[in-house]
């Protein structure tokens, strides 16, 4: 295998072509340009950036951040209003051009670095001013549907089989890789049934692991169909490995072309961090862009690594995704967090910033303190925020999860469901519309 750094030509046949859409775009007035132009703008401002190291004449970018800037706020209620999920994209990666525009100017000295102060800004991307306008208007509706929800919940009315109905069909479209590697880790690991807890574990980041070692995990595991993808991910420069990243920092970025960047230093937690995702590209190319099969699968796959590189025979029972039933009581479970994280978190932030919140739910859910504190930049993030579906909320659920490492072997499902239906909803509604109303007055 050989690494080669992300070939920049898959934005543009060539640095001509690229300069002369650039100009373009730069000698046209906002009034004449159209809302489907956003996408060809943002395409030009990243390969300038990416390229804005290598020479010293992109004078037009900070044009172009502007044309772009003017054109979002043109047409942004236009384009996103019914999908929430892209907009919140967009207001992201409007954030990071409006903020970072002098550190663009200044000319970004490597790709690395470039990326590092995208995932920074993208963290506070909540206090920007365009989140603010956007949440102004839609805030005051989210909270009529929270209450309604939580109405709902009081009087054990939330359609609950709505929701578990729409994840088993998102699921069903895709489910044979899903079960070809749930089988595949059964298989390995030769058990009849597993545990719930299993889909969790708490990663040693002492242990050393190799490229090598990892390729070798994942040819133990997958099928020849996903080798393939996987060989091509190596050797056709889809991964950057860089030593000036912060630990434990893996990307993965699919603006045009997927692309992995890695400071993989040799330790477990960097090398699962690269598998995971890795997990995320072999989903893009099977064109899956739901959020629940995505984050599922890629934590499934860490998992087989990691069992592959530790040869654990732990015997467990597995019944997540077979179980209807299951699926509806986590979800109930999910709901209750996400309330009584709305409170603690207001509207939004990551899981780093939040997980004295997190632990603190999850021991009160369950009454004890089985939950163990990990290093946060175990890069499983989380945005608390009401204005992303429950079935967004319900992946990630299963990634944090796996990141606090929350359940254990000597806890069944029934046991943990018994003591997070135990939790009543109506003690914390009070505080959570007392809350809602703060934030409006805020914003």
């Amino acid at each position: 295998m050989r690494r080669l750094s992300w070939n920049l030509s898959c934005l543009f046949s060539s640095e001509e072509e690229f300069l002369k859409k650039a100009k373009t775009y730069c000698e046209s007035s906002v009034a004449s340009l159209h809302k489907d132009d956003l996408f060809e703008i943002e395409k030009i401002l990243v390969y300038s950036n990416l390229l804005s190291y290598r020479q010293n004449n992109f004078d037009f970018t900070s044009t172009l951040h502007e044309i772009y800037c003017k054109l979002y706020e043109k047409n942004y209620n236009i384009q996103f209003k019914k999908n929430d999920f892209l907009l919140q994209n967009y207001i992201n990666t409007y954030a990071e051009l409006k903020n970072i525009n002098g550190v663009f100017r200044n000319h970004i000295s490597s790709l690395s670095e470039y990326s590092k102060i995208l995932q920074c800004s993208r963290n506070f991307a909540y206090n920007r001013e365009i989140y603010r306008k956007y949440s102004q208007k839609v805030l005051k509706k989210r909270s009529e549907s929270i209450w309604k929800s939580v109405k709902l919940l009081e009087e054990d009315k939330f359609p609950y089989m709505d929701i578990v109905d729409d994840i088993l069909s998102i699921i069903s479209k895709e489910k044979k890789l899903i079960k070809n590697i749930i089988l595949k880790r059964q298989n390995y690991l030769k058990l009849s049934n597993m545990y719930f807890s299993d889909m969790f574990f708490e990663c040693n980041s002492q242990i050393s692991v190799d490229i090598n070692t990892l390729y070798e995990g994942m040819s133990s595991i997958l099928d020849k169909k996903n080798m393939e993808i996987v060989n091509k991910i190596f050797n056709d420069g889809w991964i950057e490995i860089s030593e000036e990243l912060d630990q434990n920092l893996t990307i993965f970025s699919n603006i045009v072309h997927p692309f992995i960047l890695t400071n993989f230093n040799g330790n477990l937690s960097t090398g699962l961090a690269l598998v995971h995702e890795i997990g995320h590209v072999l989903q893009d190319e099977y064109d899956v862009r739901n959020e629940i099969y995505d984050e599922i699968t890629s934590i499934t796959l860490e998992l087989l690594i990691y069992k592959y590189l530790e040869k654990s025979k732990k015997n467990c029972i597995y019944k997540f995704l077979a179980n209807e039933r299951c699926i509806l009581d986590i979800i109930k479970i999910l709901l209750k967090i996400k309330i009584k994280n709305f409170i603690f978190c207001k509207n939004g932030r990551n899981l780093s910033d939040v997980n004295f919140y997190w632990e603190s739910i999850f021991q009160d859910m369950f009454y004890d303190n089985k939950v163990k504190k990990i290093d946060e930049d175990l890069y499983q993030w989380i945005n608390i925020d009401f204005s992303i579906p429950i079935s967004q909320d319900f992946a990630y659920l299963i990634g944090t999860c796996s990141g606090l490492c929350v359940y254990y072997d000597e806890y069944l499902i029934s046991e943990l469901l018994d003591k997070a239906n135990k939790i009543d909803i109506k003690e914390f509604s009070t505080e959570l519309k007392n809350s809602v109303e703060k934030i409006i007055k805020r914003i």
